[in-house]
């Protein structure tokens, strides 16, 4: 797992830690090629978790699964370059720990949806670590 945007846990909030997987560093990078404002998006929505953090459906977010504490979810990522299309995000909250881990990024025009392989690899991924 690796840290995102390290210093945005202490420009929004310092009990926030933001991660993602590998996979998503990958999407991220290709999407940002089409997409320049996209870095700038990732960090709106940084903000906008700290304020407002997923609950289990909500307007704005779509919960996926839910593995006691974590909430898998998908919400929609708004970008300056896209007009009436969109990203779609799909992340992982623990609120005992105030943590999110993104997990995946894609355009809908790309994928119908998310891949549940991915989600299924950082679960599995979770239960590794010994506590």
């Amino acid at each position: 797992m690796n840290t995102l945007l390290e210093n945005t846990t202490t420009i929004f909030d310092e009990e926030f830690t933001f991660g993602y997987t590998e996979e998503f560093g990958k999407d991220c990078r290709r999407l940002t090629r089409k997409f320049r404002s996209l870095p700038h998006s990732l960090l709106l929505l940084c903000g906008a978790i700290c304020k407002a953090p997923p609950q289990h459906h909500s307007g704005q977010w779509y919960t996926i699964s839910r593995i006691d504490p974590i909430l898998i979810v998908k919400r929609r990522l708004p970008c300056k370059e896209l007009k009436k299309a969109a990203l779609r995000v799909v992340l992982a909250y623990d609120p005992t720990e105030f943590g999110v881990d993104f997990l995946e990024l894609y355009a809908k025009n790309e994928y119908a949806n998310e891949d549940p392989n991915r989600i299924e690899n950082y679960l599995e991924s979770l239960s590794d670590i010994p506590f």
